[in-house]
């Protein structure tokens, strides 16, 4: 009889640990866990594993999605999604070279965004259940000679791309990065490499996954119809040099 209350026992605890498991995984996802690419001939397709916590979530949450920057970009918003276990990857390179997992600028929802290549087409942006996933097919049957981004270890500037006019005396530039505790610099070279303007941003993340940043910088009178460039990224604690990415640019 006693063997019969312990097995009794052991199989309540093995049923209410499910019902838990179970109970969590029908949450409504908030957590990217994955991002997967496979190769299907004629298109690439990224899947994005969506999660409550640690668990597979059974449910797609609302989502968003929409070309950016010339349609080099593909972004997909989750706005019920605050939490994320990746942070950025390569793509197959096919239809999708990398892709970053984004904090929003007020830090409540994420953002998967995907680099396209030259090659892509119009995507397909869906959904599927048990468990929930945001699923991406890219054809390989485009051509887009928009500039890339100009990507770096720990900074992607998104605008402006190289070889753009900017100007007269100020522009913003856009992207995403992880700079120590949030706070980048940037500065503005002359045609010959001298600094002319520098100032520092800040980045809605930096820990868990890429922040957003919107900075504006300056220039003086004096490089109106001449050439430059914008660099952003960070200053090393090491050894105070520079590191980030370089655009190169026409002032107007």
């Amino acid at each position: 009889m006693r063997r019969w209350f312990v097995c009794l026992a052991a199989m309540l605890v093995a049923l209410a640990l499910t019902g838990a498991a179970s109970a969590q995984s029908l949450g409504a996802a908030d957590t990217v866990r994955d991002v997967r690419f496979g190769d299907h001939g004629s298109f690439e397709r990224a899947v994005i594993d969506l999660g409550y916590e640690e668990l597979p979530a059974d449910f797609a949450p609302n989502y968003r999605w929409a070309y950016t920057d010339g349609g080099t970009v593909l972004r997909v918003v989750l706005p019920t999604v605050s939490a994320t276990l990746t942070s950025d990857g390569v793509g197959l390179g096919e239809a999708i070279s990398r892709y970053y997992v984004v904090r929003s600028f007020n830090g409540n929802r994420m953002s998967v965004e995907f680099h396209l290549t030259d090659a892509a087409g119009p995507a397909t942006v869906f959904y599927l259940n048990y468990p929930a996933r945001v699923v991406v097919d890219v054809p390989t049957s485009g051509q887009n000679f928009y500039p890339d981004p100009a990507v770096g270890e720990t900074v992607v500037v998104k605008q402006p791309r190289a070889g753009y006019t900017v100007g007269p005396g100020i522009f913003t530039v856009t992207g995403y990065a992880r700079p120590f505790e949030a706070r980048g610099s940037w500065r503005v070279k002359d045609a010959y490499g001298n600094v002319v303007r520098e100032g520092s941003y800040l980045t809605s993340d930096w820990a868990t996954t890429w922040g957003r940043f919107a900075l504006t910088a300056d220039y003086p009178a004096y490089l109106g119809g001449k050439t430059g460039t914008v660099e952003v990224g960070e200053y090393s604690a090491r050894d105070g040099s520079f590191r980030g990415v370089s655009v190169p640019l026409a002032f107007r």
